[in-house]
């Protein structure tokens, strides 16, 4: 899964570098952070995971999540 986080931010940086409208920040940040978004679909894996490996994968993902935000944030303005 760590592999698959990694991917998945190589992914986002690519698609938050194209944004070029106010409507591609939206879909962006409903596809990811939506409530059945990309992120969400994580965060449910993540409670199926060995005790062990879940500080480390919440870690990563929460900070995906914030980086996510503030580059969002960040094209909105």
């Amino acid at each position: 899964m760590e592999n698959e986080l990694k991917r998945l931010s190589n992914e986002i940086q690519i698609e938050i570098n194209k944004i070029i409208s106010k409507e591609e920040i939206e879909k962006i940040r409903i596809k990811y952070l939506g409530k059945k978004g990309v992120l969400s679909t994580y965060f449910e894996k993540l409670g199926t995971l060995p005790k062990e490996e879940r500080p480390k994968l919440g870690s990563l993902l929460n900070t995906l999540k914030k980086n996510l935000e503030n580059n969002i944030e960040t094209k909105k303005h």
